[in-house]
């Protein structure tokens, strides 16, 4: 959870843009938050070995907050899941 609320102050600090695609509840959270990342945090999280993988899985839930998405039942990803892990 707490690298998921840095995506969002990194991604803030990083591009304008994209505050205006927050909803206006996770706009009033980032400032409880912390805002905008200092200069030495985003230096510090810019060198995570993990940052692809942190930025991907935020942008990934940001989209799947799209009321007019749709999607599959959680039976179809269970089954997905189920025959992943039977290989």
């Amino acid at each position: 959870m707490r690298k998921h609320v840095d995506a969002k102050r990194y991604l803030v600090s990083m591009d304008e843009k994209y505050y205006q695609t927050l909803s206006p509840a996770s706009q009033l959270t980032l400032t409880r938050q912390g805002g905008k990342m200092s200069s030495e945090e985003l230096a510090a999280f810019s060198k995570l070995p993990e940052l692809d993988a942190i930025i991907a899985l935020r942008r990934f839930d940001d989209l799947g907050k799209d009321p007019s998405l749709a999607v599959l039942p959680s039976s179809y990803w269970f089954s997905q899941i189920e025959a992943y892990l039977a290989n």
